[in-house]
């Protein structure tokens, strides 16, 4: 295991520091799955702002998702850090995120991330769809996923495309997914920043 890179005081005042920024938690419903139908699941850092638990379509980055086809049922948010922006999206403080995403408190988080994707998985294996696709959506969230695998929470089955950063990974008890995860691999909402309008992304 490694170490964390704060005490535990430090650890402590970095998480008060992002959580006040925070209304409450918010962890996303997941629609049921359909049969020959295999869901798109976003690992993300943290619900749009003002989120509801049962709305998790209801947000800027899901409608502009919808114009590209991916219609709601198809893709599910779980985030790292569950709670919900108070002011604006924008408002949350990436690199401060990023270092404490790096402790032992952002690894407990982290932990309880894959266990809420697992769920997703195992529910899609149950109606025959045994290539769930996890999306890894943005570079922090590359390098949580990339530690939770150095510590084999999650192990590698095969490369698909060493280009597209597109692998076939098998939890710890079996269950098998598609991941797609590099570098590259950005946010859907950065479309909307790149746009000039950071204050319109509501994730």
């Amino acid at each position: 295991m490694r170490e964390p890179l704060f005490h535990a005081s430090t650890v402590e005042t970095r998480e008060f520091q992002i959580l006040t920024k925070a209304t409450r938690r918010v962890v996303f419903v997941t629609s049921p799955p359909f049969p020959d139908r295999n869901k798109i699941v976003l690992l993300a850092l943290y619900p749009p702002r003002q989120a509801d638990e049962n709305k998790p379509y209801d947000n800027a980055t899901s409608r502009n998702l919808s114009k590209f086809g991916l219609g709601n049922g198809w893709y599910e948010w779980v985030d790292l850090l569950p709670y919900s922006p108070n002011g604006l999206s924008g408002d949350m403080n990436l690199k401060l995120l990023g270092v404490w995403a790096q402790t032992q408190s952002g690894l407990g988080h982290a932990l309880d991330q894959f266990w809420r994707f697992t769920t997703v998985v195992v529910g899609e294996a149950t109606v025959g769809n045994n290539n769930t696709i996890c999306y890894v959506a943005g570079t922090i969230m590359f390098s949580v996923f990339m530690d939770l695998f150095a510590r084999g929470v999650f192990t590698m089955v095969q490369t698909i495309s060493l280009k597209l950063g597109i692998y076939q990974f098998s939890t710890q008890e079996g269950h098998l997914f598609i991941g797609v995860v590099g570098q590259n691999c950005v946010h859907p909402s950065s479309a909307m920043m790149a746009r000039g309008r950071p204050a319109a992304s509501a994730r």
